[in-house]
């Protein structure tokens, strides 16, 4: 627990360093809405369970090739339930771990 704080906060440091001086950052939020995220997830590819029709839509497996640095099409919605077509994700493969895709956690 002590390790995880203090990585957390150290973290947290470092984005705050690195926006401070940015004239259109008021501040950052540290936490994000509560989620039970991809627990008991039986299907990566299954997105039936995201019923919020709004924006991208992703499912488990397409942010994971997202953040590895592949190019994705899904499903953009507008608002609520406004179908506007597919939008192409990450068009020039920038992976998000440093050093490339082969240094990806999974």
């Amino acid at each position: 627990q002590e390790w995880l704080q203090r990585h957390y906060c150290n973290m947290l440091s470092k984005v705050a360093e690195a926006v401070k001086d940015e004239p259109n950052v008021l501040g950052f939020d540290i936490l994000n809405e509560p989620s039970v995220g991809w627990v008991g997830m039986q299907d990566a590819t299954d997105i039936s369970p995201n019923v919020y029709l709004i924006g991208w839509r992703c499912d488990v497996w397409s942010s994971i090739l997202l953040g590895a640095g592949f190019t994705r099409i899904v499903d953009f919605f507008s608002s609520f339930m406004v179908f506007r077509g597919h939008r192409t994700l990450n068009p020039n493969n920038i992976c998000a771990w440093k050093g490339g895709n082969e240094n990806c956690v999974w």
